[in-house]
């Protein structure tokens, strides 16, 4: 592509995509430094440009999600997988630090899908300490180790949102499923 102008250099000069992304950057970054301190995460840090990376991955992702099925937003839920899988992705957060030490935590391997996951219920306004640790380690597994899909992921933090709220999912069932 050289000479040419890229797609996303022509996307970034729309003022409303730089305003929206300065935004997720910025919200993005508190975060990160709020789970940082809370976590004593010494030697680990947020490395600007692949946080930017994922940003602008993500607003570029979700935009063609509402084109390709003509919607005017994303819920929540959407937003919540969206920031997650690109987060994952990308890998923003840096460990600067020998792992093989003893004295290293073991969420330190793991530290991108955990704050991943944390940002993620941060856009659902869900306490991550309100999310059962076991289910917490299996999504850190399912983003370490299994293929991600937008749609497995949604689902994942529509069950977490509603778990934690102890909310029913809004699904109407035929009254044949419902007896036994």
């Amino acid at each position: 592509m050289l000479g040419k102008t890229s797609f996303l250099e022509e996307w970034k000069k729309e003022p409303h995509n730089r305003w929206r992304s300065l935004k997720r950057l910025k919200s993005l970054h508190l975060l990160f430094e709020e789970v940082r301190q809370a976590l004593d995460w010494e030697g680990v840090t947020l490395d600007r440009r692949l946080l930017a990376n994922a940003v602008y991955s993500y607003f570029i992702d979700i935009d063609r999600h509402k084109e390709f099925h003509r919607i005017a937003w994303a819920n929540e839920y959407k937003r919540a997988a969206y920031t997650a899988i690109w987060l994952v992705r990308i890998r923003p957060v840096q460990v600067h630090h020998d792992l093989s030490n003893e004295d290293c935590a073991d969420y330190h391997l793991y530290a991108n899908e955990f704050f991943a996951i944390t940002a993620a219920l941060h856009f659902l306004d869900v306490t991550p300490g309100k999310v059962p640790k076991d289910f917490f380690s299996l999504l850190i597994y399912e983003f370490r180790y299994r293929p991600t899909s937008p749609a497995k992921i949604i689902s994942l933090f529509y069950a977490i949102d509603w778990a934690v709220k102890g909310e029913e999912p809004p699904i109407t069932l035929p009254n044949e499923f419902l007896s036994s």
